[in-house]
């Protein structure tokens, strides 16, 4: 059995800076401290936004160094070029990983990294340091086995212990790349139903936050890049009725493109940057949330934080990733209008969607609780948890 309860996690994203992985790892490291695990984390500082962190910070079961690294928006930048934003994110959390396992090499048994970048960095570490070693992935790669990002992720995934992936079909397409069906565990995310992510009440929220209490209220929140939809949504703004009320939470390269349609619409407000914590809030008062995050058979953190706050949700019925664009699942789809609606990105047709709806407050009203009862049953910390912590404890058994 497992006689020291201590990880090294590894990736380039870390909060404060915000996104879905972020989160993710916000609620792996809170869930491993529960059950006394002992983790030290090294990051880069955010590196898609301009937020100011120290470079270590230390707390109970928990150590975190956060690298200064060039930024210059360089992640979105690099965008087109994969092979220098995998270097971009590899190079600085290789050399301190490197050097801080060469020193405190007895401290832990086993590195988990996030992404390929961290992933590589792991696989080389893992196997110089004899450590065991996991890679997660927290989105659906369409690897082609012959390119170099297939012949280099071939290799990261050969020479870790296990991968971790977010669906079935994720762990698929590995296995036609050559990886090994046993290696590869599929591990869903979770949120915090029992505590922050809960069913709030609308009225006396909105009058917390000082929103019309009649208003028909759209909510979205992601980073605002092109594959997220932004600018599909906004489009779907311009061509909606003026009364409803759109509410976008986010940052990211197109967020000029936002505070320009926010200033030209009244109807339109620009939140920024958010803190999760402070999501619920908005979650509660909103009626819908707008292009909610989805991947072929799994849905993204935001859609799930949505739905444990008894929000319903408008998802895409395709989706586009690494240029890549793909069909959502019949799984996603068989579940419309019970707690999600999945509409094509035709913008005309979303429009008159929304219309439509702001037009059945009854009916979103009697999706909200099944949005609840579904976030319970599917995504809580004490069962999905239990997957990671298996992977853990099966490299001592």
């Amino acid at each position: 059995m497992l006689s020291n309860k201590s990880i090294l996690i590894i990736s380039p994203f870390f909060s404060p800076n915000i996104g879905g992985v972020e989160t993710y790892l916000d609620d792996l490291v809170t869930g491993l401290r529960k059950k006394q695990w002992k983790i030290v984390v090294i990051t880069y500082s955010p590196l898609t936004s301009c937020l100011k962190t120290c470079f270590y910070e230390k707390s109970k079961n928990l150590e975190i160094f956060r690298l200064p690294w060039i930024r210059f928006n360089l992640f979105y930048r690099l965008e087109k070029y994969s092979v220098f934003r995998f270097l971009y994110l590899f190079l600085g959390i290789f050399v301190f990983s490197f050097f801080y396992n060469f020193i405190f090499w007895k401290r832990f048994q086993i590195i988990h990294g996030h992404g390929l970048a961290a992933g590589l960095v792991s696989a080389i570490i893992g196997k110089c340091f004899s450590k065991k070693t996991v890679v997660s992935l927290h989105t659906i790669y369409k690897f082609h086995a012959e390119s170099l990002s297939g012949k280099i992720a071939k290799i990261i995934f050969d020479k870790v212990d296990t991968v971790a992936v977010l669906s079935k079909k994720c762990k698929d397409h590995l296995i036609s790349l050559g990886v090994k069906d046993e290696k590869i565990k599929v591990c869903h995310y979770w949120v915090d139903v029992s505590e922050i992510f809960q069913h709030g009440n609308k009225k006396s929220m909105r009058k917390k936050l000082k929103i019309d209490q009649n208003c028909f209220m759209i909510l979205f929140v992601g980073r605002l890049t092109e594959e997220k939809g932004v600018r599909i949504v906004l489009k779907i703004i311009e061509q909606t009725n003026s009364q409803i009320q759109f509410f976008i939470v986010g940052d990211g390269p197109l967020r000029t493109e936002v505070e320009s349609v926010a200033q030209k619409h009244k109807n339109v407000h620009f939140l920024g940057n958010m803190p999760s914590g402070n999501l619920p809030f908005w979650y509660s008062v909103a009626d819908l949330l707008l292009w909610g995050s989805v991947d072929q058979d799994y849905v993204g953190r935001v859609t799930m934080h949505a739905l444990s706050c008894g929000l319903p949700v408008i998802l895409p019925s395709r989706t586009k990733y690494f240029g890549e664009e793909r069909e959502v699942d019949s799984t996603i789809k068989n579940l419309h209008k019970k707690i999600w609606f999945v509409l094509s990105p035709n913008i005309k047709n979303v429009s008159h969607k929304l219309e439509k709806l702001s037009r059945k407050p009854k009916k979103l009203e009697k999706m909200s609780f099944r949005c609840r009862g579904f976030a319970l049953k599917n995504y809580s910390e004490e069962k999905n948890i239990k997957a990671i912590i298996h992977i853990y404890q099966n490299f001592f058994v």
